[in-house]
């Protein structure tokens, strides 16, 4: 229930700014024009992605995982001790004060309308309650695949420039030459349809 009131709230926004571009646009105040209102547009659409794919939650929010073994299969994680972690997760519940709190390390993302669950892959101590340790490792992972991304398009412009727009030049150049060719013949067709009609 409280995904649909995020995601009516996301829907509210955007449509409020809407109203108000509108408006904008019909008194000419000059607030909100066409690129400022497609900014605000992406924000919340992106904002609201990343609440869907369970990377913004609220502070009561709880986080569920599932725990299960990934085997030789994919993702590569080779996880096969669903058994010992939840041994673990078990002996980690607090009954007393102080309370202990646990970093859960996982992959994967919290879908709740595909009802698609992170996958824990370890559990250990955290130092306190407000611990939110820095994710170097996915980090590096996003900065690889970026700049992956960024030189397979780098590498198909350079094919593009070298190779197709060379075709195509090449072909446009042989379809002007045949449609110059089309047009002489055409045009000796004609002449000599018009020495025939001057005999008659």
């Amino acid at each position: 229930m409280n995904t649909v009131k995020v995601v009516l709230g996301f829907i509210e926004l955007a449509l409020g700014f809407k109203f108000l571009s509108i408006a904008d646009q019909a008194y000419h105040w000059g607030i909100l024009d066409r690129e400022i209102f497609i900014a605000i547009w992406f924000l919340l659409a992106l904002g609201l992605a990343l609440y869907l794919f369970g990377l913004i939650r609220g502070s009561n929010e709880t986080m569920v995982f599932r725990n299960e073994d990934t085997g030789w299969i994919y993702p590569p994680y080779f996880k096969f001790d669903s058994s010992d972690l939840q041994a673990e997760a078990a002996a980690s519940i607090s009954t007393a004060e102080p309370q202990q709190w646990v970093v859960v390390t996982h992959y994967g993302w919290r879908v709740r309308w595909l009802s698609i669950y992170p996958n824990a892959v370890a559990a250990r101590p955290a130092p306190s309650e407000d611990y939110r340790p820095f994710p170097w490792v996915n980090l590096i992972i996003f900065a690889v695949m970026i700049g992956g991304l960024l030189f397979l398009r780098a590498m198909w412009l350079q094919f593009r420039e070298r190779t197709v727009d060379p075709l195509a030049d090449r072909v446009g150049d042989q379809m002007d030459h045949v449609n110059a060719d089309l047009a002489e013949r055409k045009g000796r067709i004609s002449r000599w349809l018009d020495t025939w009609r001057k005999k008659k």
